[in-house]
């Protein structure tokens, strides 16, 4: 009886049972589409990490000039620069947190005249400079002894080929490939194994930075840091995710303030669907009367209240979810350009929330309906 007496209701009350699903829909997919971008952008910030490729990156206490790799000032030779002792490398792995650390990336920079051009020189260990930076694409192959690496904007500028001499500081190397563009300053760099440009650049056994990657994006990465300032002396280390990080406050301050909008919208909703079952509990006071009467207790009114509750909550989940995710994928898209997927998780944040909010909103009506005596009801039969 219950059940053929609530379908009935909702088919006669269908306009504002269908404006009560709207307003806690729209609250739902408010807070779950911000909810799927930030997912989505913290997801994207562990991606930038990754291809970022070093978590940390350790360098000498300098000053700062114009021209720089990795924080090391390249803008004049003359300029007598501290580096790095390449024997204290290996202090790295002595660290507390040494089981942290993946790969450890030693480079020596510096710069040497090319015709009437200044060119960056920077010396790697190509096995790790790979493993560090997935995503370079080179062009050619991979340089051996007295072979070299140029950056792509570089390559272009000197109208250089594959297979070409280049001649740096009066040793020959040919050039084994380019590097795709990067879109990054190793656009303008020639790369030469380590040891070959400690002996160009006169730095023998001199490390001028060092890029560091941990395990995991999640690893306590400035603790490392700090441990390895104490290992080694006269160095200074910065966490790649600072430099990101800074990207990523326009997007925390953006989700701040639609989580702040979704929950007002909510609460909107929990007032409106509050009142309407307040109405409804008014207005079904003759026939509560008579349910009464024939010997109905308060609970069954109150089922009553709690089952259309209950379906407005199942349909504003679903719906909720759904738009939500509209939302989300379309936001995501055009302001932060993110490809925000689906989060199954989202489906049951989606139910809880209008679980909760419907719950909340039916507990006034509830105690309307309950103070309602048989007599007050009979009265209005």
């Amino acid at each position: 009886m219950l059940g053929k007496y609530i379908r009935r209701d909702i088919k006669h009350r269908s306009g504002k049972f269908v404006f009560l699903v709207l307003s806690v829909s729209i609250g739902i997919a408010a807070i779950i589409g911000i909810l799927q971008i930030n997912l989505s952008a913290q997801d994207d910030l562990n991606r930038q990490l990754e291809n970022f490729g070093a978590n940390m990156v350790i360098y000498p206490k300098s000053d700062a000039f114009s021209l720089q790799y990795g924080g090391v000032n390249l803008a004049s030779v003359d300029v007598k620069q501290s580096e790095i002792e390449e024997g204290d490398i290996e202090k790295i792995y002595t660290i507390k947190n040494a089981e942290n650390i993946n790969i450890i990336s030693p480079k020596v920079v510096g710069a040497v005249n090319v015709g009437e051009n200044l060119i960056p020189i920077v010396g790697v260990n190509f096995t790790n400079e790979l493993m560090l930076k997935k995503w370079w694409e080179i062009i050619g192959d991979v340089p051996n002894s007295n072979e070299v690496l140029v950056g792509y904007s570089l390559f272009k500028k000197l109208e250089l080929a594959v297979g070409q001499e280049l001649e740096l500081n009066g040793k020959t190397f040919e050039i084994s490939g380019f590097l795709n563009k990067t879109e990054m300053q190793d656009d303008n760099v020639v790369f030469v194994n380590l040891n070959e440009a400690q002996e160009i650049l006169g730095k023998e056994g001199k490390i001028s930075l060092v890029e560091v990657m941990a395990f995991c994006n999640t690893c306590p990465i400035e603790e490392i840091i700090r441990q390895i300032e104490e290992k080694i002396p006269n160095v200074k280390g910065v966490a790649a995710k600072q430099l990101i990080n800074t990207q990523m406050t326009f997007t925390k301050k953006f989700l701040d303030f639609g989580l702040a909008v979704s929950v007002f919208i909510l609460l909107v909703g929990i007032i409106s669907l509050s009142t309407s079952m307040v109405s409804f509990v008014k207005d079904k006071t003759r026939e509560i009367g008579i349910f009464r009467a024939v010997g109905f207790r308060k609970k069954d009114v109150g089922k009553i209240l709690i089952f259309e509750t209950v379906i407005v909550a199942l349909l504003s989940g679903m719906f909720g979810f759904g738009l939500g995710q509209v939302i989300a994928t379309a936001l995501g898209q055009a302001m932060l350009g993110l490809n925000v997927g689906i989060d199954l998780m989202m489906i049951l944040w989606a139910f809880a929330i209008s679980l909760l909010v419907c719950s909340v909103s039916v507990l006034l009506p509830l105690r309307t309906a309950s103070k309602i005596t048989v007599t007050e009801a009979l009265r209005s039969l």
